[in-house]
């Protein structure tokens, strides 16, 4: 099973005036792109295809889809796709496939098909009047002079209107037992961004937060599992022992801590 986005007409079928401009008297400058009717048909035959691997870890042995949802992320005329070891931006107008953002280092379990799938989908995060498409990859990262080996988070942000990089973020992440880390990103439309790790045999959570315009790390929570960034408040759940865990809510900017 293949992956496409499929081309649609405004008429129906047969009828050759469809996709005609309808006439006006309006004499200002055409648009970059043009502005079509909404669709009463779609053409499967002049679809463009998606990479073969937005279908990894994602299809069963009957090919059909399922298990999570595909690791990519609409903005106007661009798909945004993360995979293990990139995030690519593809045109939907033209087709062309451009790599957008790549980690400095290969990316843990990114040569493991069973370590790398599936994959998250970009995060959309909008800043003002621009949006950026926004994804994390863990890295190992071997022993130099004093410093020891250990894991970081890189967070890399692009403009979602033209792919270009915005900013760039590594966070060391704690030695700790359990396998390698996972991260996840939360963002709201504040501006605000939450990555949760969490290690691969361990239910123990580390959040960060991190500034969408500036790409700067502005708070550590050990034992929170941040799950969602909503007007400026990032809520999720915080160990309380001996009970375990509670619903908690921390200013998404600061990290202070509103209620639990």
């Amino acid at each position: 099973m293949a992956g496409s986005l499929t081309g649609c007409s405004s008429g129906a079928p047969g009828d050759d005036s469809a996709g005609e401009a309808s006439p006006t008297t309006s004499t200002s400058k055409a648009a970059a792109r043009p502005v079509h009717d909404p669709p009463s048909a779609f053409d499967i035959s002049r679809g463009i295809p998606l990479p073969k691997s937005v279908l990894d870890g994602h299809t069963n042995l009957l090919g059909q889809v399922g298990n999570g949802d595909l690791p990519i992320t609409l903005y106007q005329d661009h798909v945004f796709i993360a995979e293990p070891n990139r995030m690519q931006m593809l045109d939907m107008a033209t087709g062309e496939l451009t790599t957008v953002a790549k980690p400095t280092t290969v990316p843990v379990g990114a040569n493991d098909e069973w370590k790398a799938r599936p994959v998250a989908p970009p995060l959309l995060v909008e800043r003002g009047s621009t949006s950026i498409a926004v994804t994390s990859f863990v890295v190992n990262e071997t022993t130099t002079g004093t410093r020891a080996a250990h894991q970081n988070a890189e967070i890399i942000a692009v403009d979602a209107g033209t792919g270009e990089a915005t900013w760039r973020l590594a966070i060391r992440l704690p030695n700790k037992d359990g396998g390698d880390t996972k991260a996840s990103l939360v963002g709201g439309n504040d501006g605000s961004l939450a990555l949760r790790t969490t290690k691969e045999y361990d239910n123990h959570y580390v959040s960060y937060g991190i500034d969408a315009t500036t790409g700067r790390q502005t708070w550590t929570k050990d034992g929170f599992a941040a799950l969602a960034v909503d007007d400026g408040v990032v809520v999720g759940a915080a160990r309380d022992e001996p009970w375990g865990v509670r619903p908690s809510g921390f200013d998404a900017t600061t990290g202070k801590t509103l209620w639990r």
